[in-house]
């Protein structure tokens, strides 16, 4: 039996040709995870979709069909564009690619569709983007099931010291076995404990969760490639 849904709040995340004059795009939706449909027209000059499928613009859609892949039916604005640019457009752009890899499709996730719109929304407001990255990574972990403790030893259960160093195991957590686990990947307690708390006025911490965020997201990552790295160096 074929599936309809009506007027589901989502936003653009990638868009392809398909065929002749229609699309292929991911969406992200708030209540049915990310979605792959197909936009028939999209590309004509008589589209009624043009100028609507754009990334980072609030959007209300509606679709129907039975299998991974459906069609769009209905497609309305949802809010004022969130408009991106410089490196606020490639930090946007690397959340979406992040979505893209990471989540499945129809693997529903309200929480991340709503660190996602905080997170453009932050970025839109010119806030810092290293910490609003890495806030919406450390989310994404977490909704995604692949989270860990900041705050205690993942080998011992002990609070997490601001005086000791940690081993890094992106299955586990923070380790202080350091004899057991990769000495290059050890880091400061200290630097644990305000990462656990947003607190990223020191640049050194800045720092050191980008590192920690870089192995977590590339062991989810596997051998897919995040192109929009490459466009910030």
């Amino acid at each position: 039996m074929t599936e309809r849904v009506l007027l589901q709040p989502a936003f653009v995340l990638h868009a392809r040709p398909f065929k002749d004059t229609s699309l292929l795009v991911d969406f992200l939706t708030r209540d049915y995870g990310r979605l792959s449909a197909i936009v028939r027209g999209a590309r004509s000059q008589q589209s009624r979709y043009r100028g609507h499928l754009r990334s980072f613009v609030p959007i209300l859609i509606s679709w129907s069909g039975k299998s991974e892949l459906v069609s769009l039916n209905q497609l309305e604005p949802n809010g004022s564009p969130i408009l991106l640019e410089g490196n606020s457009l490639l930090a946007g752009m690397y959340l979406n690619e992040l979505i893209v890899r990471l989540l499945h499709q129809h693997d529903a996730h309200p929480d991340i569709f709503d660190d996602y719109y905080k997170g453009i929304s932050a970025l839109h407001q010119n806030e810092e983007i290293e910490p609003t990255l890495r806030r919406f990574e450390k989310n994404l972990l977490v909704a995604l099931g692949f989270g860990f403790s900041w705050a205690h030893a993942a080998d011992t259960s002990n609070p997490i010291a601001t005086s000791q160093w940690y081993a890094f195991e992106p299955d586990l957590g923070f380790c202080e076995n350091l004899q057991k686990f990769n000495q290059r990947t050890v880091f400061s307690g200290a630097h644990l404990l305000a990462i656990a708390q947003n607190n990223y006025d020191n640049h050194d911490v800045l720092r050191t969760a980008k590192q920690i965020m870089r192995i977590a997201m590339q062991v989810r990552l596997g051998n897919k490639v995040i192109k929009s790295r490459e466009l910030f160096i």
